[in-house]
């Protein structure tokens, strides 16, 4: 990465070159840092007169606003790229785009930016895949928060269970079953300070498990929507 820079500072016709921008960006890109990787492509975009040579720098902009979780900016940089470029950026940018409208939830336009790719770029059979199974995201099985909630106050652990996490759910179950137990037990043996101790930390759990049962369906959406999304995100 470093000697790249040298030769780009110490070379500046380099920024002219479609071929060494696209190698420099891409060993940026990929060092894992997608917030430099991005700066040095808005760098390379203000410095280079090179139709083509900006078009690989919005690639990787685009690329990089992706791995940052910018999807909105990722969408704009490649549609753009998608609009202005050839062979083989519009069909990168294009599919990147589509990958890029998943995330956003915007399903329909995810499938148009997929049928844009053209048949011959690297990528045109994986889009045409990707635009026949894209709509599936309006599908993906979902469950409520709100409901899940709902169901662990009214029976503990019920709301594990609605969210797809039994182990939990019975661990709910059972942890709440033994505060209530204690808790009766020290009042009918007259330990007043027992129960009450036993009974804070009663309901400090039934609400946690009511949150937390949230919190599964929650992570239970993610879980489905991600593994959808790998279906596009493959390397």
């Amino acid at each position: 990465m470093i000697e790249y820079q040298r030769a780009f500072f110490l070379y500046p016709d380099l920024y002219q070159s479609e071929e060494s921008v696209d190698k420099f960006l891409n060993t940026a890109f990929l060092t894992g840092d997608p917030g430099a990787a991005r700066e040095w492509a808005r760098n390379i975009r203000s410095k280079t007169g090179s139709p083509l040579a900006t078009c690989a720098a919005k690639y990787y902009e685009g690329r990089s606003s992706y791995d940052l979780g910018d999807f909105t900016q990722a969408v704009q940089v490649f549609e753009e790229d998608a609009q202005t470029c050839g062979n083989p950026w519009n069909g990168l940018s294009s599919f990147r785009g589509g990958v890029s409208l998943l995330r956003l939830h915007r399903w329909d336009e995810a499938v148009n930016q997929f049928s844009q790719v053209p048949p011959e770029s690297v990528l045109g059979k994986r889009a045409a895949e990707a635009a026949a199974i894209a709509h599936e995201g309006k599908n993906l099985p979902r469950k409520s928060p709100l409901l899940a909630g709902t169901l662990s106050s009214l029976l503990p652990g019920a709301g594990y269970l609605y969210a797809k996490s039994p182990q939990t759910a019975l661990a709910a179950f059972v942890a709440n079953g033994l505060f209530i137990w204690g808790t009766v037990s020290a009042a009918r043996k007259r330990e007043r300070g027992v129960a009450a101790v036993i009974g804070i930390f009663a309901i400090g759990w039934y609400f946690g498990g009511i949150h937390g049962s949230a919190v599964a369906a929650r992570r239970y959406n993610d879980y489905c929507f991600q593994e959808f999304m790998d279906r596009f995100e493959q390397k």
